[in-house]
């Protein structure tokens, strides 16, 4: 006889025994892979199992199930991964911890505007056009792209968003007042596409000298992010390309900074 395995049932039967792995796999190595998959494949109702392997003996499961995490991008689990964070002594699980920590805050609207406040100011930023050369033309998209970025930047340590209307001496005489460092950031969305239950942004910036506009780097990043199946409302499709910008752009904006810190004056 031959029995024939509906998809869905097929993809449940997958994520059991890949949850089953993640708890009960007598090696790292198979624990890891579990965690991987589940993360690659958005698995929801793994929150529970990945939640509970951050607390696992080896670091490289912590570090796998934070990034499945992150991947997943449910936020109702901010609270365990800062506990996880707190309570980790491994360099390289805290760093991914920290990573995962930053999108879910970044999906959910939380901020840490107080980290950001107490930092002594480095980076002046003037935060410039943005471009939409995705296939979805509106034009709402590169307002909603800004936002996005203007949030982020509130929200890391040690930077200042430039006032309007600020002319080349006046930003000069500022950086060399208060010793900052003056960068001009512009952006465009690349790709914004629907593929199966994912919504898939791709971003890219464009970091100059300021004053000077001297192109120093251009770094991009793709990130997807679940969505309903079946039609959307214009709400329901402009919250989900809000969350996927947001998750981009926390990722790749955490890099240039990360490339800026290494920067000469």
């Amino acid at each position: 006889m031959i029995f024939l395995l509906g998809g869905n049932a097929f993809a449940d039967a997958r994520s059991e025994y890949l949850i089953n792995m993640l708890q009960n796999g007598g090696s790292y190595r198979v624990r890891v892979q579990a965690a991987n998959t589940l993360g690659k494949i958005r698995c929801h109702d793994s929150v529970p199992a990945l939640v509970r392997a951050l607390d696992d003996d080896h670091e490289l499961v912590v570090i796998s199930a934070a990034t499945a995490l992150g991947q997943i991008a449910d936020t109702s689990v901010i609270p365990r991964v800062s506990a996880a964070l707190k309570s980790s002594s491994n360099k390289a699980a805290k760093s991914q911890l920290q990573a995962t920590l930053r999108v879910l805050k970044a999906l959910s609207g939380e901020g840490a505007e107080e980290d950001a406040q107490a930092a002594r100011p480095e980076f002046l930023i003037h935060v410039d056009a943005m471009g939409n050369s995705s296939e979805v033309q509106r034009d709402d998209l590169t307002d909603m792209l800004r936002n996005v970025v203007i949030k982020r930047l509130r929200r890391e340590p040690g930077v200042i968003i430039q006032e309007p209307g600020m002319t080349a001496k006046n930003v000069t005489r500022k950086l060399k007042k208060e010793k900052l460092r003056g960068y001009i950031l512009s952006g465009s969305i690349l790709k914004m596409e629907h593929s199966g239950d994912q919504l898939i942004v791709k971003i890219s910036l464009n970091v100059f000298s300021n004053p000077g506009y001297n192109l120093l780097i251009m770094p991009s990043a793709q990130g997807a992010v679940p969505v309903i199946a079946g039609p959307m409302t214009r709400k329901t499709e402009q919250a989900a390309q809000m969350k996927a910008l947001r998750a981009v752009a926390e990722a790749l904006i955490g890099n240039v900074f990360k490339t800026l810190h290494t920067l000469e004056d």
